[in-house]
């Protein structure tokens, strides 16, 4: 009985919309098109939020601490701190980088090669790079996992600027909330046009 009855409805609206094409085509057209992009539109922004938060996700995936391990560490305690930091919660991955690594990327293998011939002892000391796993952390969460690492025995912090996740996280806010802002505008548009086109029936 409801199908019918919804058929019947949708039957007798093709007729009024037809009727209404051949008396005034170009309004008529007019508000159907103006009707469908609003329509869109929401979809748009649906799809829009989804890929900007894949990249805020993939933006997050490539940020890390930085720690400093001097030179006067023996190894065997180097590698305790680093086998303690893969074991810390919400770390994804810990890379050590020798000094020796440091000074070629710092310089070009003519000028590592002259400074070293120059000097006794490499001066740079071990870098380890942190990948905290900031897609699972809050802003809050994140900063008691930098200072809990910055605790552990034989690490110098360097100046890290929490900064990129906190604009990160605005960012995202702010996406979400101009997403739902232009949603709740577009269907009073809609509402609107669609009330105007009854009165003009």
């Amino acid at each position: 009985m409801l199908i019918q009855k919804g058929l019947f409805l949708q039957k007798q609206a093709f007729k009024t919309c037809f009727i209404n094409l051949k008396a005034q085509p170009i309004l008529t057209m007019i508000t159907s098109m103006m009707i469908g992009f609003i329509l869109i539109w929401p979809t748009f922004l649906w799809v829009l939020s989804i890929q900007a938060k894949d990249i805020i996700k993939d933006w997050q995936s490539h940020a890390y601490f930085t720690f400093y391990v001097p030179n006067a560490v023996k190894s065997a305690q180097r590698e305790d701190v680093i086998t303690r930091l893969k074991a810390t919660d919400h770390v994804q991955k810990v890379k050590l980088i020798t000094p020796e690594q440091s000074l070629k990327k710092l310089l070009t293998p003519e000028e590592a090669q002259s400074l070293i011939q120059n000097t006794t002892k490499n001066p740079l000391p071990y870098i380890v790079e942190v990948y905290p796993d900031a897609q699972m952390l809050q802003e809050d969460q994140l900063m008691d996992l930098y200072n809990n690492i910055a605790n552990l025995p034989f690490l110098e912090s360097s100046k890290n600027d929490l900064g990129w996740f906190q604009r990160l996280s605005a960012f995202e806010k702010f996406l979400n909330h101009f997403s739902l802002l232009l949603f709740g505008i577009l269907m009073l548009g809609v509402t609107f046009l669609v009330s105007n086109t009854l009165r003009m029936v």
